[in-house]
């Protein structure tokens, strides 16, 4: 699912999305980051889809830090109660170090 330069630093473990309670969609993801010595810190957005896969809302991008070897969550949830589908998108994945990884490339993941 994820380009290969992605995969080799951020390792997607699951990812699952239920119906909340006021019909809201919860979606969440869980990456390890491969990296044995080194912080990786990512943007991620989430987008919500209808049964015809056209946005019916998303979140702002939030920065998310993953520490070496470690199970970060990433999660959101939609306002709307139309959304059926998520899409998870990420952007200026860097590394401690400064190591861009594809920089200005948006990577999208998508749901169930």
């Amino acid at each position: 699912m994820l380009d290969r330069n992605v995969q080799d630093v951020l390792f997607l473990i699951n990812s699952d999305q239920r119906k909340l309670p006021a019909g809201e969609l919860y979606a969440r993801a869980n990456f390890q980051n491969r990296l044995s010595n080194e912080d990786v810190w990512a943007e991620v957005k989430l987008q919500f889809l209808d049964a015809n896969n056209f946005p019916v809302d998303e979140t702002e991008w939030m920065k998310y830090h993953f520490p070496a070897l470690e199970i970060t969550t990433v999660q959101g949830s939609s306002i709307s109660n139309k959304a059926v589908k998520h899409v998870m998108l990420l952007r200026n994945l860097y590394t401690k170090t400064g190591r861009r990884i594809k920089p200005g490339t948006i990577f999208k993941i998508p749901g169930l």
